[in-house]
């Protein structure tokens, strides 16, 4: 499927930039669908089949990332000026709580972040249900800054990356699948 976002002005990155700041990150960018983290100042918040995850170091992640040749893009979340760091880390770990975990039909990674972001800049951000849904109402509103790459030099040509779709069936099933393997191991 083609996307109907194109990400562009995207800087390749050796991971140092991506410290200071509120960032989305699209953790392994091409695969469908992709996993959803935000990372506020250097701590990781998420959902997944296995629960919560607050305050996760940034540098862990970005070890994983480097070892394994992770592609990710780390997307700049410009908060409204009136909006301090200590209420959105606290927005985040309300809505990572409130949403346990990945649930097919019911949770998806994105749900928490989608959340935290509608209650500090607008409730049309409740509106999307993908990735790919929320970045270009986000970019509407100019929440979004710069944009990072890891492990994705031969992908991105031009700073330009069109983000791939997927159906709600799609994520159903990778989020079956993703449990499932959980189980196994």
């Amino acid at each position: 499927m083609n996307s109907p976002f194109t990400l562009r002005n995207i800087h390749h990155s050796n991971g140092k930039e991506i410290f200071h700041g509120n960032f989305i990150v699209i953790f392994h960018a091409r695969r469908v669908p992709p996993h959803l983290l935000a990372s506020v100042h250097g701590n990781t918040f998420s959902i997944s089949v296995q629960g919560p995850f607050a305050y996760e170091p940034l540098e862990k992640i970005l070890d994983y990332v480097k070892r394994k040749k992770v592609e990710c893009l780390f997307i700049e979340w410009n908060l409204p000026k009136d909006i301090p760091i200590n209420k959105l880390l606290l927005h985040l770990e309300k809505n990572i709580l409130l949403c346990k975990k990945v649930i097919a039909g019911k949770n998806s990674c994105l749900s928490p972040i989608r959340e935290t972001i509608a209650e500090i800049s607008g409730n049309e951000m409740r509106d999307a249900c993908f990735i790919f849904d929320l970045l270009p109402i986000m970019e509407s509103k100019k929440l979004l800054g710069k944009i990072y790459a890891l492990n994705m030099e031969n992908v991105i040509h031009n700073g330009i990356f069109p983000l791939v779709t997927y159906s709600q069936e799609e994520l159903n099933e990778a989020i079956v699948a993703a449990g499932k393997k959980i189980l196994q191991s």
